[in-house]
C-alpha cells in the first residue's frame, strides 16, 4: 500500500476485527516488489534498493530481518522450506533462474537454467552503478555503460536515457536499449533522478511541483560528471527516452543547445 502521492510502499497488516492497521517497514522506507507468506507469523517481501534488489521479511510486530542483500536485480522468487528460487539478471548476463539456501552468500546460488546461452560470448559491453553530485549538492546514481572496447584515454558520444515513471528507476541488469547504443559507440548514460524509486521517499518526493527542474538539474549534473571525468565528449551530446523520460529529452531541448 502507498500512502500519499509522493510515499513508498509499506507493508501493513490490518487487524479485521477493529480495523486497525500496522505499518511494518516504515524505518526501512521500502519500495516493495512481491510480498508473500513464509509461515503463518512471518512475510516475506522483495524491494529495489538503489540499483539492486533486496528481500527481507517481517514477523506480525515489524521485525525485519535481511535475507539476501541488494547485490542483484531480483524479478521474483518462491520459498519453499530453506531454499529461495529467483529469476535475476545482471547488467552483462540475461535473465536465469536461481536457487540458494537461506543465510547462503549470493555467490553460493546454484543458476538452474541457461537462458539464451549462445548470447554471452557476444556481450563486450561493461555496465557500472556511478555516484554524483547534483547542482544542490543532492547524491544521485545512475548507470553507465561502456561501448565495445572502451579506451580510457578516450572520450565517446553519450547517450542520454532518462527513465520513465517518474516513479520509476533503471537497475544495473542487462537491458537491451542500454546493450544497443552501446554496441553502437556510445557512452551510455541512465540516470536515476529526483523522483525515482528506490531511493527513499524524500528522495521519490524530490520532483514532486518541480518537473522538468530537480530532475533536469540531476540529469545535467550527471552529464558535466562524466565530462570532466573525460569519459563523455562534450560536443556529442545525445537523449532520447520514453514515457516521462521522452518528456525530460524534448523539455531538455528547449533548456538548453547542448544537445
Amino acid at each position: 500500500s502507498t500512502a500519499g502521492f509522493a510515499c513508498n510502499d509499506g507493508l501493513f497488516v490490518a487487524n479485521l476485527k477493529n480495523g486497525k492497521e500496522k505499518n511494518l517497514t516504515y524505518d526501512l522506507d521500502p519500495t516493495i516488489e512481491k510480498i508473500s507468506w513464509m509461515d503463518n507469523e512471518t512475510l516475506i517481501f522483495s524491494s529495489t534498493k538503489a540499483a539492486h534488489t533486496a528481500i527481507y521479511s517481517t514477523d506480525l510486530k515489524g521485525k525485519l530481518k535481511t535475507l539476501v542483500p541488494p547485490e542483484w536485480v531480483i524479478y521474483d522468487f518462491q520459498l519453499e522450506k530453506n531454499q529461495l528460487f529467483f529469476t535475476a539478471s545482471k547488467a552483462t548476463k540475461p535473465l536465469q533462474l536461481y536457487q540458494i539456501t537461506l543465510g547462503s552468500s549470493l555467490e553460493t546460488a546454484k543458476q538452474l537454467t541457461q537462458l539464451n546461452k549462445d548470447l554471452l560470448s557476444k556481450i563486450k559491453t561493461r555496465t557500472e552503478v556511478i555516484n554524483y553530485k547534483s547542482e544542490d549538492g543532492t547524491p544521485v546514481q545512475g548507470i553507465l555503460t561502456y561501448p565495445i572496447g572502451y579506451d580510457a584515454s578516450k572520450n565517446y558520444p553519450l547517450m542520454t536515457i532518462p527513465h520513465g515513471g517518474p516513479d520509476a528507476l533503471v537497475k544495473n541488469d542487462f537491458g537491451w536499449m542500454k546493450q544497443f547504443f552501446a554496441d553502437q559507440g556510445y557512452v551510455v548514460f541512465q540516470p536515476n533522478f529526483r523522483g525515482s524509486i528506490g531511493y527513499g521517499r524524500d528522495f521519490y518526493a524530490g520532483n514532486r511541483n518541480a518537473f522538468g527542474e530537480t530532475d533536469f538539474e540531476d540529469i545535467m549534473s550527471g552529464i558535466d560528471y562524466l565530462i570532466d571525468r573525460g569519459i563523455a565528449n562534450e560536443a556529442q551530446l545525445v537523449s532520447g527516452g520514453w514515457s516521462y523520460g521522452g518528456y525530460m529529452a524534448n523539455w531538455s531541448i528547449t533548456q538548453t543547445n547542448r544537445f
